[in-house]
Order: structure tokens, then C-alpha cells, then sequence
């Protein structure tokens, strides 16, 4: 979520085209990351002047857009989990789920990452079951990200 729209309106541009080719590739799922916005965690990072709900409103509608075009182009849009460390917007299995829900499209689809999950939630495996009907992938990875 930059602050600039014309890098954002680039950046969704760029998301449209790989979820054009993911439908043409058969179905594949293209994932979207929100790293950043408005956090004042990374030194020199993006000052946006937006409050958590304001980014989060702002997310969830370019999220609907981008989701609206995956369903057009037959392929799913993969919403990543992702800590506090690297975004304040949305951080939990549950924040994350409730995006999903207020998108309300079949092909918009949670990635749930074990390395953001084990800084988050304090039981991965009971989030998981809570949120399984609108998780899309899951990633397992170790803590040093290799």
C-alpha cells in the first residue's frame, strides 16, 4: 500500500497481469503480500498518514478489485498472513480471515505461513482449525527462512 497512487495503481496493473496469466496457466493462485503501509517499524519506510483501520479499509478494497479480476481471469488471489515485524496492518489468522470474508469472493484465498504464524498466533495448529474454510495454501517454513 504505497502512498503514491500511481505506484499503487502500477502495482495492482502488474497483479491484474499475473492473475491473467495464472488463468491462462490453468487456475494458479497468485500471491499478494502487504508489507509495510503505514508502519513506522522500518526506518525510511513509507509514511502514509493513514490509521490501522484506514490502511486496513484501503487493503481490503484493493484486495476486492484484484480478487474480482482473479474471478474473471480463473485464477485465485493468495492473501499472505504476515507478521507485525514487517506489517501492522494485519497480522493474525483471524484479522486476515476477516479481509477474506468481507471480500466475499470463492477465489480469494488465505496463505497461512507457519514462520508469521509462530510469531502471531499463540496456537498455529488451533488458528489453522479455526480458519481452514478460507485457507487457499499453507506454507511451512522454518524460522531462518531457507
Amino acid at each position: 500500500m504505497d502512498p503514491d497512487a500511481e505506484a499503487r495503481r502500477s502495482a495492482q496493473e502488474d497483479i491484474r497481469a499475473q492473475l491473467s496469466l495464472a488463468g491462462e496457466l490453468g487456475g494458479c493462485g497468485v500471491f499478494v503480500i502487504p508489507i509495510l503501509d503505514y508502519t513506522q517499524n522500518y526506518p525510511g519506510g513509507p509514511r502514509t498518514g493513514r490509521t490501522r483501520d484506514g490502511a486496513r479499509e484501503g487493503l481490503t478494497d484493493s484486495l476486492a478489485e484484484l480478487a474480482a479480476h482473479a474471478h474473471q481471469a480463473g485464477a485465485t488471489l493468495l492473501f499472505e498472513v504476515i507478521n507485525r515485524y514487517e506489517s501492522p496492518v494485519a497480522n493474525s489468522l483471524t484479522e486476515c480471515a476477516e479481509i477474506v470474508q468481507r471480500v466475499a469472493q470463492i477465489n480469494f484465498r488465505l496463505n497461512a505461513n507457519l514462520f508469521h504464524m509462530n510469531i502471531e498466533e499463540d496456537d498455529p495448529v488451533a488458528a489453522l482449525r479455526q480458519h481452514w474454510t478460507v485457507l487457499g495454501h499453507f506454507h511451512a517454513g522454518d524460522s531462518m527462512r531457507t
